[in-house]
């Protein structure tokens, strides 16, 4: 989008949207990628990561805009100027999915072990009940 405004007073409009034209087949591109990479092939270490980020992925869309909400904040506090915020938008935004993938991953874990304990509990229930 920054592109859009050729050197001049960036200007607002459809283009700026999520929806916009761009946006959509570079996401859709990008999806269609990941989901033809071949995993047979490739080192346990990529294909352990990318069967967690797959398992994660809504997790983490979901996580991302409230690390967004965090981190945005502090560099527009500590860069006023757009170019210069410009230049850092790529460690902001792979900031924000690390993050929010170490967010999911957390609360991943503790769902797990909510899931296990009500299971445990299920069959205290139903031993207690047999007896």
């Amino acid at each position: 989008n920054f592109y859009h405004a050729n050197g001049n007073t960036f200007v607002w409009g459809i283009w700026c949207s999520c929806g916009n034209i761009f946006n959509v087949i570079a996401t859709t591109s990008l999806f269609l990628f990941l989901l033809n990479i071949r995993l047979d092939r490739t080192a346990m270490l990529f294909k352990k990561l990318i069967i967690l980020i797959s398992k994660l992925s809504l997790p983490i869309y979901l996580l991302s805009y409230m690390t967004d909400a965090m981190l945005y904040p502090i560099l527009l506090q500590k860069l006023d100027v757009f170019d210069r915020q410009f230049n850092y938008m790529p460690i902001m935004v792979i900031g924000s999915f690390v993050l929010a993938a170490l967010l999911a991953i957390v609360v991943d874990f503790i769902s797990t072990m909510i899931i296990k304990l009500f299971q445990l509990f299920s069959k205290l229930k139903e031993v207690n009940n047999a007896v």
